[in-house]
């Protein structure tokens, strides 16, 4: 789990250097992002965004789609797997979005939205005139 995450991230760079930990993450994001596009078969973004949205909801995201003509199209996540490793290592967001934008072949804008002492997270994929 997230322990035992941070206690290797934590080891690698004591072992290998400031960057080993913000390395192996890197690694973690191309990989995570090569095995969705192995998974997609979607031909259009948003049959793409909700198969992915399938793929991370597994992993435990509890993501779905929405798409309508004010927002666009965004995948909303109700939970983060990342927890206290995230908080750590704050990157993790600009390496998952930007995960998720070569996956959907699109620019994606990620925003936190908290309301009730409840937070979800959206990515916003800037296609179909968003």
């Amino acid at each position: 789990g997230n322990e035992l995450t941070l206690d290797m991230l934590v080891m690698a760079q004591k072992v290998y250097g400031e960057t080993a930990p913000q390395k192996l993450l890197f690694s973690f994001f191309q990989g995570r992002g090569d095995r969705y596009l192995s998974k997609l078969r979607g031909k259009s973004v948003i049959e793409r965004a909700e198969e992915l949205a399938k793929l991370r909801t597994a992993e435990g995201c509890f993501a779905k789609v929405e798409y309508n003509a004010g927002i666009g199209l965004q995948i909303v996540e109700y939970h983060t797997p990342f927890g206290e490793v995230a908080r750590r290592y704050p990157i993790i967001h600009e390496m998952e979005t930007e995960m998720l934008a070569r996956v959907l072949n699109y620019p994606v804008e990620r925003t936190v939205v908290e309301a009730g002492g409840l937070s979800r997270v959206v990515f916003r994929v800037k296609a179909l005139g968003s």
